[in-house]
């Protein structure tokens, strides 16, 4: 075991694995070092920059064999951005790490070994319809980027590889209003100023909400002005948000300017609060909602979803079955509301039950005659709570659809469902092409 670094000791290595993050571990005398951009079977140079006990972190000093994966990064920020982890390996390799990355936490997590299958994937760039950015300052100008990798410094970019080219239009068109009209950047240490963060999300339209340090929005009428001449379509929103703290978007949201029409997802016509979630891969998204279909085929019972958000996955069901009906659970009430409104304008709202309470609460008050249905859950990256794995092993379900994003958490729940349920089917869907995330649909059957 290596002593803590204290003067920057290099060392010439191969790297043998993948970390769950994508970066390359090399072995020191079986001491991991994990080295970001370093990729499984290049011999390298690295510098230890952090060591502890029982691993270190390494930084990346020359690539003396590289990998016949390794590819040449197509954004100029890549090396400093933080918002990808994988650009400088091709993408055949990083379905791979996905893939056994998946296998390899089932295994660890929940002792199943089980063949786990390709991700299925669409456009490996410009597939998000959403930017969350902070604002930054640079001199005495404000910046829009993402932040260096492990800080908090912001690295100013023009345009991103993951977003289409209206991501560049809007960091452009923002900018240029916030510099014009000297409205400052937030600085989280001095805690003063006024711009904090850019959320856009793209369907139809551009929606734009400005996340500020006060309780309105200034200079909204020359920001309004600026829109309307450079986009025509749009809406444009006001968050404000005094915490300290990393939370991008505050608790409420004001609706400033634009149009605030429905907008067509899946098929269904969309109305969302900026506060509601959805998934950023529309296409990835679409596959998976389908795949989740063709595993109810035939179904005509009851179908429980848990973590439901704004219902796109409920609305969509329902569409394809019309005998069957549904109950939707989701605590966020801003969520719950646009849902609603999905399904009363596809006609599907006298077969949904939407219930906003939080899922282990529900879990207790469920019914026998609820029970021995099919309930599927969606949950974020925490998993699934304790007392809600507890009252599905109680209640017997038929069939469980898992959708998770966090490998970590799907393994130990897997492991906490296994002796009731058995798994009939595992697909990953990779929603988030240059990153380590993945998506992966588990289906469950009662033995």
């Amino acid at each position: 075991m290596l002593e803590r670094h204290r003067g920057g000791e290099e060392y010439i290595a191969e790297v043998v694995d993948f970390g769950m993050n994508g970066e390359g571990i090399i072995k020191l005398d079986n001491y991991p070092v994990f080295v970001n951009n370093a990729i499984k079977g290049e011999k390298v140079k690295i510098r230890l920059t952090y060591t502890k006990k029982d691993y270190a972190f390494g930084e990346l000093l020359e690539i003396i064999e590289p990998s016949p994966d390794r590819v040449k990064p197509i954004c100029p920020y890549y090396a400093k951005c933080g918002g990808c982890d994988m650009q400088h390996i091709s993408y055949e390799r990083q379905l791979e790490i996905k893939r056994l990355h998946i296998e390899r936490t089932l295994k660890k997590n929940a002792g199943i070994e089980i063949e786990v299958l390709t991700p299925i994937s669409k456009n490996q760039w410009k597939y998000r319809n959403k930017l969350a950015l902070p604002f930054g300052r640079r001199g005495d100008r404000v910046v829009l980027g993402f932040y260096e990798k492990q800080t908090h410094k912001v690295v100013p970019m023009k345009f991103c590889p993951l977003h289409e080219d209206w991501a560049s239009n809007v960091i452009r068109i923002i900018t240029e209003w916030a510099n014009e009209n000297n409205v400052s950047a937030y600085d989280e240490l001095a805690l003063d100023g006024f711009l904090r963060h850019l959320v856009v999300r793209k369907l139809d339209r551009l929606e734009i909400v400005i996340v500020g340090n006060g309780d309105e929005l200034l200079n909204r009428a020359e920001l309004i002005l600026k829109l309307k001449q450079e986009l025509g379509d749009y809406a444009l929103y006001f968050s404000p948000n005094k915490a300290r703290g990393n939370v991008i978007l505050g608790d409420t949201v004001e609706f400033i300017s634009g149009n605030q029409s429905a907008q067509d997802i899946l098929g269904l016509k969309v109305k969302l609060s900026p506060l509601s979630f959805l998934q950023v891969n529309l296409d990835v998204m679409k596959a998976l909602y389908d795949d989740v279909a063709r595993q109810l085929d035939g179904y005509d019972g009851d179908i429980i979803e848990l973590f439901s958000g704004v219902g796109i996955l409920t609305s969509s069901l329902a569409k394809r079955m019309p005998r069957s009906t549904f109950k939707a659970v989701e605590i966020a009430s801003e969520a719950v509301e646009d849902a609603k409104v999905i399904a009363k304008n596809a006609g599907l709202r006298d077969r949904i039950e939407f219930i906003c309470e939080d899922a282990g609460k529900y879990m207790e008050e469920l019914s026998d005659s609820q029970k021995k249905k099919v309930l599927i859950v969606d949950p974020p990256r925490k998993g699934i709570d304790s007392n809600v794995i507890e009252k599905a092993l109680l209640a017997r379900f038929d069939k469980i659809i898992y959708v998770s994003c966090n490998p970590a958490t799907l393994g130990r729940d897997l492991k906490a469902l296994q002796d009731i349920y058995k798994i009939e089917y595992i697909q990953p869907y990779d929603m988030f092409p240059q990153t380590m995330h993945v998506e992966t649909l588990v289906v469950l059957t009662k033995r």
